[in-house]
């Protein structure tokens, strides 16, 4: 249910704009770009086969090869492991944690706090509880400057935006936003930077996964990005989520 790949994200605002302007400049280039890479590719091509012509054969017979038992036992269990057990324990684990609501403030300076306020802005958005250019008159102050700075200039083309990126959100769900559910926030104290998972569970029973990551500037927490991810392994579940009006 990747429909994700679009990067039509609330906060892909400023990367979506990015992606369709430079775009128009790839073009030019790209004739020239592959030929070099064919070229490229087929001297490396010969270089590797000239060095394992001149590279000596190994002497060590597979059968010298001696595997202690628990390298046995690892061997084997990757082998009865089917591919959805193989991707399930790949997986990202993540601590959901429950849904706490704070009061809007003109900033925040505890993380945790402005993860949930700007999770529940941008589930509102995502939902359609509120428009796009609501959406911007309540979010823009937490947005961080590197955010803002992805979007148009004027105030009238950003709620525009968001108003359109919504549309296409909206089109590429295959059913409605029924709630949502919070990952723990991971903190980076060095680069002044935090992230936390967002899950979307839709009424058809499908899942779509948000990865939002906030700065610190000023001593505020802001946002800084918010895109889809792939999805994440609960260590807990979590029964306290925020839902649709409705539901």
């Amino acid at each position: 249910m990747h429909f994700i790949n679009k990067r039509l994200t609330m906060a892909g605002a400023g990367v979506f704009l990015s992606i369709f302007l430079s775009g128009c400049g790839m073009m030019d280039h790209t004739i020239d770009k592959q030929i070099n890479k064919v070229q490229g590719d087929e001297k490396t091509e010969k270089t590797k086969e000239a060095a394992s012509a001149n590279k000596p054969k190994s002497e060590v017979n597979e059968k010298d090869i001696t595997l202690s038992q628990s390298q046995k036992n690892r061997l084997k269990g990757a082998e009865s492991q089917t591919p959805e057990e193989a991707i399930s324990k790949s997986k990202k684990k993540a601590k959901e944690v429950a849904i706490n609501l704070p009061q809007a403030k003109e900033e925040f300076t505890d993380v945790n706090e402005f993860s949930q306020y700007i999770s529940n802005l941008l589930f509102l958005y995502h939902s359609g509880e509120i428009k796009g250019d609501q959406f911007y008159t309540e979010g823009e102050k937490y947005m961080s400057e590197s955010f803002l700075a992805q979007l148009p200039d004027k105030d009238a083309e950003r709620k525009k935006t968001f108003k359109e990126l919504a549309k296409l959100f909206k089109e590429q769900l295959r059913s409605d936003i029924k709630y949502y559910q919070l990952t723990d926030v991971e903190v980076d104290e060095r680069a002044k930077e935090a992230s936390f998972y967002r899950k979307y569970t839709l009424k058809n029973g499908e899942r779509v996964y948000y990865q939002t990551i906030m700065i610190k500037e000023n001593e505020k927490w802001l946002l800084l990005d918010d895109s889809p991810s792939e999805s994440y392994k609960a260590e807990n579940t979590n029964k306290k989520f925020h839902s649709t009006k409705g539901d």
